[in-house]
């Protein structure tokens, strides 16, 4: 399900999906390019950077997803650890395993992280 959610976005602010591939443990892994500054949980732990800029990208790519096509995409789990940081500084949304598509029966039953899930999804 994360792969087909992820496989429709194109944009600046989302990760880019590569491919699948078993070749690392034997199960199925996910494949996007190597983002050098990692993820905002660790960046920001860091006072030389500053996150401020991150927030507006961060707000970019959720526009994106809740305007997508005509159906819309909730992500579901908006967290540090799923927000990676290009070499250039871009917040880039990952992490779409608990995403859902809104008027579409493809869904997931238990999505996100409950300290970070919005109380509507709770």
């Amino acid at each position: 399900r994360e792969v087909y959610v992820w496989s429709k976005l194109k944009h600046i602010n989302v990760a880019e999906l590569l491919g699948i591939t078993t070749a690392f443990d034997h199960t199925i892994s996910i494949v996007s390019p190597l983002m050098s500054n990692g993820n905002t949980f660790d960046y920001v732990q860091n006072p030389d950077n500053d996150p401020r800029p991150l927030i507006l990208g961060i707000a970019n790519g959720l526009h994106y997803l809740h305007t997508f096509e005509k159906r819309p995409i909730v992500h579901g789990d908006v967290k540090g650890l799923n927000v990676l940081i290009s070499g250039e500084g871009q917040a880039l949304l990952t992490d779409f395993r608990p995403s859902f598509l809104t008027n579409s029966s493809f869904s997931m039953s238990t999505p996100g992280t409950s300290p970070w899930m919005a109380p509507e999804m709770l």
